[in-house]
């Protein structure tokens, strides 16, 4: 902080000079080395005993929720800094990705559920195509 308002000291003396304002001259030169004491004395000596100190009281505890699940948050019910009880809705997920993927599932149960027919008229047709070729092999 001392380094920063010593280099905003020095540009200013630098605007002064060239806009004419002030000749450099022996003063000048070593005002930046009053500058420096100015503000220790001033500025930083003193904010070392108005600096507060001693032991940190907490008012509330606070805790962290992370749901189990990831998602889009649509809303959130409570209100800062009030209790809660047990039970208590804290935000809600947009359902739209879960209901989607039950409704995939449910399409993959349903098409599961179907294979087994879909399997023995395979058999059936393969095993009237091995009948058919069995006659055209006799009848050749």
């Amino acid at each position: 902080m001392i380094v920063f308002l010593t280099l905003l000291y020095i540009g200013l003396l630098l605007l002064l000079k060239t806009l004419g304002v002030i000749k450099f001259n022996l003063f000048w030169k070593l005002s930046i080395v009053l500058w420096m004491l100015l503000l220790l004395i001033v500025l930083f000596i003193p904010m070392q005993w108005g600096a507060p100190s001693g032991p940190v009281a907490v008012f509330r505890p606070v805790i962290e929720i992370v749901p189990a699940v990831s998602g889009q948050v649509v809303d959130v019910p409570v209100e800062p800094l009030k209790e809660v009880q047990a039970g208590d809705v804290l935000f809600q997920i947009d359902p739209e990705p879960f209901e989607e993927e039950v409704r995939r599932l449910e399409a993959a149960l349903a098409d599961a559920e179907l294979q087994p027919q879909i399997l023995e008229d395979a058999v059936t047709i393969a095993e009237a195509s091995l009948a058919k070729a069995t006659a055209q092999q006799k009848l050749a």
